[in-house]
């Protein structure tokens, strides 16, 4: 791939060996970004008196935008399991408030038996560990094999002998009654087949007296880590809402909805608070819409039947819609150059 100076003459200069579509500039002038078939990638490119093209290299690998075998939620967050681990530290420190949050309302402590329902790569069920101490012991459990495989190696990586994952689901728990002193869910319960089945379970599990602990994300209207970037790709993809009480992030949105699941699957004094946090972690725009993309199947999917036609013109609004991503650098689209495949 070539560009060479609109309007010429000039010279044609090569930024890709390996051809490339929809080049688009970063706005600062120092980067051109194109996609190579599934791939995002970017070249630095020094402009003034002349122009230079350095190396290209892969933003986001292709798997970022495969689309989802069906919509079966296991399969989809089987795919989403190798950049889970890859960003198990990020990912940690983003929802530590939330882990923390639940750690303080199941009464949490030291030398406790514990259940993390839906552990995914393996958190909250890693930090809890750490909580227990080696006199303690954590299981997490979720449907997905290689989500299982990702929380076991982050066991080993941080050196815990004291947490097990396996492989089940929330309304099939293969545990005694009475088992734990705490049972925790982050974030899982929104897509439970059954929800009242999965929190029976969880229940019948839990000692007597105990508390069991979950997490759901209120309003997307309430939540920027989500509306940021879907509000920019909802303007160019459509995006139907999902059909009434399906598997969703924002399933249990409204208040008092999951305090009803809790009743019928026979909960006593159950309450619910609303958590307000910061989520933090050091992205830059590229990384963030990466994280998010590959984090969200929702959003992965819409970029994958979409990417082609739509990046350059949804990024370019993401400048100028939201100032909590302007500080990050952003891509800005240019029709100065004339470019040869």
């Amino acid at each position: 791939m070539y560009v060479q100076a609109f309007p010429g003459p000039g010279p044609k200069i090569q930024v890709s060996n390996d051809g490339g579509t929809d080049l688009v500039w970063k706005r600062d002038g120092g980067e051109l970004f194109f996609r190579n078939g599934d791939s995002m990638m970017a070249v630095p490119v020094l402009t003034g008196s002349g122009f230079t093209a350095g190396r290209p290299h892969e933003l986001w690998i292709p798997y970022t935008f495969a689309v989802p075998q069906g919509n079966d939620p296991v399969i989809q967050w089987s795919q989403s399991a190798p950049y889970w681990e890859e960003q198990r530290k990020t990912i940690r420190r983003m929802f530590a408030p939330i882990t923390q949050a639940l750690i303080s309302m199941a009464q949490i402590t030291h030398g406790q038996s514990i259940l993390d329902v839906a552990t995914g790569a393996g958190e909250p069920a890693l930090s809890i560990a750490e909580v227990v101490g080696p006199e303690g012991e954590v299981w997490g459990i979720d449907p997905a094999r290689e989500m299982v495989a990702a929380a076991r190696r982050g066991a080993k990586d941080y050196g815990l002998n004291n947490v097990h994952f396996e492989v089940a689901f929330a309304d099939n728990l293969e545990f005694d009654f009475d088992t734990f002193d705490a049972v925790v869910s982050r974030f899982g319960v929104m897509f439970f087949p059954s929800p009242v089945a999965g929190i029976q379970e969880m229940l019948r599990v839990l000692k007597p007296g105990r508390r069991l602990a979950v997490a759901v994300w209120h309003s997307a209207e309430q939540n920027p880590f989500h509306y940021v970037l879907s509000r920019v790709v909802d303007r160019y993809v459509e995006s139907p809402p999902p059909p009434p009480d399906s598997p969703d992030a924002f399933r249990f949105a409204d208040p008092g909805k999951l305090l009803e699941v809790f009743r019928k699957a026979g909960a006593v004094q159950s309450s619910e608070r609303l958590l307000e946090f910061r989520i933090e972690a050091p992205l830059s725009v590229e990384d963030f819409w990466t994280l998010r993309s590959r984090m969200s199947d929702k959003l992965r999917s819409k970029l994958a039947a979409h990417l082609k036609t739509k990046l350059c013109s949804a990024m370019q609004i993401a400048n100028e819609h939201d100032q909590s991503i302007a500080h990050l650098g952003e891509p800005h689209c240019k029709r100065h150059l004339a470019v040869d495949y």
